[in-house]
């Protein structure tokens, strides 16, 4: 997402972004609606990953980490780290948790 954003395609990638957002919220309603033995939602690691780049600090990462490649946060230009996926996995299990 990261080479995505700061390439000539920005706006045609954001808009597809929402685009998919869309269609998986109106599919993951229609399929609960369908299903009275299943439990769904939608849990969005951008949000989670604004956080944490816009709060490097809160998560116990320096604020340089936020656009430091092999730091942190990043792992190279586009892939995140171990830590921040374990960030990830903490916020789903709190967020299946608390259904």
């Amino acid at each position: 997402m990261n080479l995505a954003l700061e390439s000539n395609l920005a706006n045609e990638t954001k808009g597809r972004i929402h685009a998919w957002n869309e269609l998986l919220i109106g599919q993951a309603n229609d399929f609960t609606r369908g299903s009275n033995k299943a439990t769904v939602f939608v849990f969005s690691s951008h949000q989670v990953l604004t956080e944490v780049l816009d709060e490097p600090l809160d998560f116990d990462f320096t604020e340089e980490d936020a656009e430091t490649e092999g730091a942190g946060i990043w792992a190279d230009d586009s892939h995140l780290t171990p830590s921040v996926h374990a960030i990830f996995a903490e916020r789903m299990l709190d967020s299946l948790i608390k259904l």
